[in-house]
């Protein structure tokens, strides 16, 4: 799977490459031709990025995946970042993020801690249609935990116990659907790190805690 993922990964680069180039001059474009200039880059990049977390998976499986060294992190940057990031898309479902600061450090990768937040707090916001999303942070002894909790559809015991089995998906609406990849590559990389990814519902109905440990900084 890695092979074929590098091997796809080239010929998209270069359609993305040709896009941006197309959108640099733009001008020269009737408003149709650039609306199918943007529609191109878009979808090459979502597939781009499933390309990206079939890799991120292959290379799990063998225990390969890339992590970087572990380095003193500020938390409250990496979860507003995050929040940043996906608050466009909670805006438009009428979901308000909430998050304290509270000036943790942790030990991790930066990249790949953000790239967990951001797929914790995707996943809250594609399983919500209104209300809040609670970021909250507590560390204990030698770990600090990043919990994120939404009021959104909430799962079944059952679909719970298979979301971090690859391509495994909750039930939901299909504009809802997403590759079932996020949560095992984000278990993976929590694990790398030294900590863990687990997560947690009453049923449908009752909203999804997330709950993601990572070694506090020394």
């Amino acid at each position: 799977m890695a092979a074929v993922s590098h091997e796809l990964r080239t010929p998209l680069t270069a359609i993305l490459g040709f896009a941006d180039l197309l959108s640099e001059h733009d001008s020269l474009l009737s408003s149709d031709r650039t609306e199918f200039v943007n529609a191109i880059r878009g979808n090459a990049d979502h597939l781009l990025g499933l390309i990206n977390d079939l890799l991120d998976v292959a290379q799990a499986e063998t225990g390969a995946l890339a992590l970087g060294d572990l380095v003193d992190c500020d938390l409250d940057a990496i979860v507003e970042e995050s929040i940043g990031y996906v608050r466009p898309g909670a805006c438009e479902r009428g979901i308000d993020i909430v998050y304290p600061r509270t000036e943790a450090m942790v030990r991790s990768q930066a990249i790949r801690l953000k790239q967990i937040v951001i797929n914790l707090l995707s996943n809250a916001t594609k399983f919500s249609d209104e209300g809040k999303i609670h970021v909250t942070v507590e560390t204990v002894s030698k770990m600090t935990r990043v919990v994120v909790a939404d009021s959104g559809c909430g799962i079944e015991p059952d679909v719970l116990r298979r979301l971090f089995q690859p391509f495994e998906r909750g039930v939901s609406p299909s504009d809802r659907a997403g590759t079932g990849l996020g949560l095992v590559i984000s278990r993976r990389l929590a694990e790398a790190m030294g900590g863990s990814l687990d997560l947690y519902s009453d049923g449908l109905g009752f909203g999804t805690r997330a709950v993601l440990t990572i070694p506090t900084s020394v």
